[in-house]
């Protein structure tokens, strides 16, 4: 998978070559490469944002986990946040159980 750095890489290349062409249709065509590879780069920037939250959340998670010497109450706590999320009252019986 690619960098949003990557992708922006990509589009300026386009854009180079678009600018040393005389061709009117091959102009168009790396001008629209480019626009596309810019709309990538968007898309892994948001893709990693996601990453990133999920991964802290995992985090977190983990380190709860490991500061309960209960297992019974190690798992109540970490499927909370699964079952309850934001507090919330699912009305669900717990998935950990």
């Amino acid at each position: 998978m690619l960098t949003a750095e990557e992708h922006r890489r990509i589009a300026w290349d386009c854009l180079k070559l678009s600018e040393a062409t005389s061709n009117p249709q091959t102009h168009a065509a790396l001008l629209h490469l480019a626009q596309y590879w810019v709309r990538m780069a968007g898309e892994a920037e948001r893709d990693q944002d996601r990453l990133s939250g999920y991964r802290a959340k995992a985090w977190q998670c983990a380190s709860r986990a490991q500061s309960v010497n209960d297992p019974e109450k190690r798992a109540a706590s970490v499927c909370r946040d699964v079952d309850e999320p934001h507090g919330i009252d699912t009305g669900r019986p717990s998935r950990c159980v």
